[in-house]
């Protein structure tokens, strides 16, 4: 059975409806899903998408999914990173970047600073086939070779500009 989600309205508004993800959806219409970038000394955790998965199957991405029907953004994210890559985190060390639109989805970003070891890091293979540190360039890279995907270099964007508009802040 596919999950349930909430509609939203243009503005991002709940209005109250619950449809399959895998149904039509109707006239601007929109669910809602998380990203989280997940970021340690100068490198960013990307994940090899399993070759099951509908969109953008054996591509590299980040670690996100839909908000499930009855959840926020912030609990989807955490249900998230512990369902892929069965990370725990209390959910103030989840920090919210920004939104941007995606087809039929609103993107909710998130940045996560990792402080534990990748060789911890266990990850459920119906998800995720890979796992691995890249740097900004590196996935610049993969993005231009078409391994990576396209979809959430928005997120990587607004996550950079965030974190370079508040180091500058502090300097």
């Amino acid at each position: 059975m596919s999950e349930l989600v909430d509609l939203y309205s243009e503005k991002k508004e709940k209005t109250g409806k619950v449809i399959s993800k895998d149904a039509p959806f109707p006239p601007n219409m929109f669910y809602l899903t998380a990203h989280i970038w997940i970021y340690k000394d100068g490198y960013w955790l990307i994940q090899k998408r399993a070759l099951s998965k509908k969109a953008n199957p054996g591509i590299w991405s980040v670690t996100g999914g839909t908000v499930k029907a009855g959840e926020n953004s912030l609990e989807g994210a955490a249900r998230e990173l512990k369902e892929e890559l069965n990370i725990e985190v209390p959910t103030e060390q989840l920090r919210y970047i920004g939104t941007y639109l995606q087809k039929y989805a609103f993107v909710d970003v998130y940045f996560l600073e990792f402080h534990k070891n990748l060789k911890n890091i266990s990850f459920d293979r119906q998800e995720v086939t890979e796992v691995e540190w890249a740097t900004f360039s590196e996935i610049l890279e993969k993005n231009s070779m078409h391994t990576f995907a396209d979809c959430v270099m928005p997120g990587l964007s607004m996550t950079i500009k965030n974190l370079n508009e508040n180091n500058n802040e502090r300097n």
